[in-house]
């Protein structure tokens, strides 16, 4: 999880932030600002030489004045989610970070969320 916060920690998203990037935040704490929470699900699976998990990056924007889900502002910070994880996996030869799924989640008082699925693996030294 260090990682992939250093990896998101960058003006390219921070800049569009008026929150934080959080590790492990509660989530109740994050609808009213434009936030990142990254979560573990998985603790890494170990094998002879790659160790793999799956993460979530959990992105947050205030509903719109009509209560919609601010779609643009949560694509936008997805979008720059999504370019710097790809730009790290060009430059490392031990950390791989992918993206298997984006969604739109709302919670029990319809708030809604972009729930973005990470999977990483790394090699063992």
């Amino acid at each position: 999880m260090n990682t992939l916060y250093g990896i998101l920690n960058v003006d390219r998203v921070k800049d569009l932030l008026d929150g934080d990037l959080h590790r492990n935040k509660s989530l109740e704490e994050m609808f009213d600002k434009k936030n990142v929470v990254i979560v573990p699900l998985t603790n890494p699976k170990v094998n002879d030489l790659i160790q793999e998990g799956v993460m979530n990056v959990n992105i947050f924007a205030p509903p719109l004045s009509n209560k919609a889900p601010d779609e643009d502002a949560l694509e936008e910070i997805f979008d720059a989610v999504d370019a710097v994880i790809k730009d790290y996996a060009n430059t490392s030869n031990y950390y791989n970070f992918e993206i298997s799924s984006e969604s739109l989640v709302s919670d029990e008082r319809d708030r809604t969320y972009l729930n973005v699925r990470v999977r990483f693996y790394v090699e063992s030294n």
